[in-house]
């Protein structure tokens, strides 16, 4: 998860490379000629501040992405690469 997620070094070290993910996706109407896909995850990292301690931090993200239909007259014309 490099580059994902960062922590401060002196909060502690990422314990190797497993990330456990856990939450979902869905899809909902929005306004007309748009589309809503939202997410929700959490992501459990283990991180050490040194020695056989290991702690679990828990991050969540929750985004809301809004989709213009082409077809609906909700985006600009064109084929989707820029060019009209």
């Amino acid at each position: 998860m490099t580059g994902c997620t960062r922590f401060d070094p002196a909060e502690g070290e990422p314990v190797g490379d497993v990330v456990k993910v856990r939450g979902g996706m869905r899809v909902q109407k929005g306004d007309p000629g748009e589309v809503l896909v939202v997410t929700d995850h959490a992501f459990v990292h283990p991180l050490t501040k040194g020695g056989t301690s290991v702690r679990r931090t828990i991050v969540r993200r929750q985004i809301t992405l809004a989709l213009l239909d082409p077809t609906g007259g909700g985006a600009p014309p064109g084929d989707g690469r820029g060019a009209v």
